[in-house]
């Protein structure tokens, strides 16, 4: 397997444009596309649908929550925090959270895998 110390450029803009122009029409509630990244990071885009929720959930490595369109809400230990266009979240490893979307949002997740043992 050829892994790469960096990986080609990505327009964020065009790409969450793109995405919530395939999804709109759709059934779907929520739905990912995956971005290029190095070896130890998932980047990916996150389509949640207006007024629908992922419910609580935790990742093994930290993250990181923008919000490239529309308007989210994420929720961890008993706090909530707006989440509007252009704003951005962290998390750390293992933390239990949540994400509302106020209307239709595409969100950039950025998750720093855990390194496997050796």
């Amino acid at each position: 397997m050829e892994t790469t110390n960096f990986s080609a450029p990505v327009d964020l803009w065009i790409e969450a444009q793109e995405f919530l122009a395939e999804v709109t029409d759709t059934p779907a509630e929520r739905t990912k596309k995956s971005l290029p990244a190095v070896p130890g990071l998932q980047i990916f885009l996150l389509y949640v649908r207006g007024n629908r929720r992922v419910p609580d959930h935790r990742v093994k490595g930290p993250i990181t929550v923008q919000a490239l369109i529309g308007d989210a809400r994420m929720a961890s230990e008993g706090s909530s925090f707006d989440l509007p266009e252009g704003n951005i979240i962290t998390f750390a490893a293992d933390v239990v959270h949540d994400v509302s979307a106020i209307r239709d949002s595409v969100l950039l997740v950025t998750h720093a895998l855990p390194r496997e043992r050796e």
